[in-house]
């Protein structure tokens, strides 16, 4: 006898999780990815913040630190590679040498300075001494040393409209080209006269034309009291264009002859 099958019993299926055996083991590995990155971005927040807070000499010494070389050797680390900069101590030299220069010519100032004051009593006293104190007047200025030769109210330096000097005038030339006459410096001589017009102006006869034939007479007697034409840079007349007594343009010490000693450290 045959046995019978029992389709009624139940079938046990097993399954297996496929997607769990495909995925690979966890792993540390991105933890220490992570910590570059963290370790970086702080290296770079410390290299922002030293640029900020540290200074210039501050910074050369981090530099040098950081190339492995001496900072008063100078180098080619990896912050000056083949760089043809100066070293530290190069640019303390040339700062020393800076301030050396700055300190002569300092000193050559107070030396042009001083001889410049001795000139002034050295003319003044000439003038004194001729009684025309009230003619000259000299200052230092910018430009250079400017001697004012000027006429009062009782002197006057040519005679009313014309080129001709008055005596007095030949020996206070003497006594200032005796004064100036080792200075090196260049000369420019300016004529002025004061407000008053020629009757009847011509070509000649006129204002300008007359404070420059004045500022060529002046020339022509320091010339004879030896200081060298090659000295003279200009002569020029400015007729009654720049009057000193704004109030009274026909004042008496409008009418001058300025000698301006001209600073060689003047720019032309």
């Amino acid at each position: 006898m045959k046995p019978v099958k029992n389709d009624t019993a139940p079938m046990i299926l097993v399954r297996k999780n496929m997607r769990k055996s495909r995925e690979e083991k966890p792993s540390g590995s991105w933890k220490v990815a992570f910590a570059d990155f963290t370790l970086a971005l702080m290296a770079l927040f410390m290299l922002l913040w030293l640029m900020q807070a540290s200074t210039k000499a501050e910074l050369r010494e981090i530099q040098a630190a950081v190339s492995g070389m001496p900072i008063y050797d100078g180098g080619t680390g990896p912050f000056e590679k083949n760089s043809n900069r100066p070293s530290l101590a190069e640019k303390s030299t040339a700062n020393k040498n800076s301030r050396s220069q700055l300190e002569v010519a300092s000193s050559d100032l107070e030396k042009i300075r001083k001889t410049q004051q001795d000139l002034v009593a050295h003319i003044m006293q000439k003038a004194q001494a001729l009684d025309m104190q009230e003619n000259v007047s000299v200052e230092v200025t910018p430009e250079g040393l400017r001697i004012r030769i000027q006429d009062s109210d009782d002197k006057g330096m040519f005679e009313r409209g014309s080129d001709v000097m008055n005596k007095p005038f030949y020996a206070l030339l003497a006594g200032i080209v005796e004064s100036i006459i080792d200075d090196p410096n260049r000369i420019v001589i300016t004529g002025h006269t004061d407000a008053a017009q020629y009757a009847a102006p011509g070509v000649f006869d006129n204002n300008l034309a007359l404070a420059s034939r004045r500022a060529l007479r002046v020339r022509q007697v320091i010339v004879a009291d030896g200081i060298p034409p090659s000295q003279i840079e200009q002569v020029v007349g400015m007729g009654d264009n720049q009057v000193i007594v704004l109030d009274d343009p026909f004042h008496a010490s409008n009418r001058r002859v300025e000698l301006l000693l001209r600073s060689t450290s003047v720019k032309r």
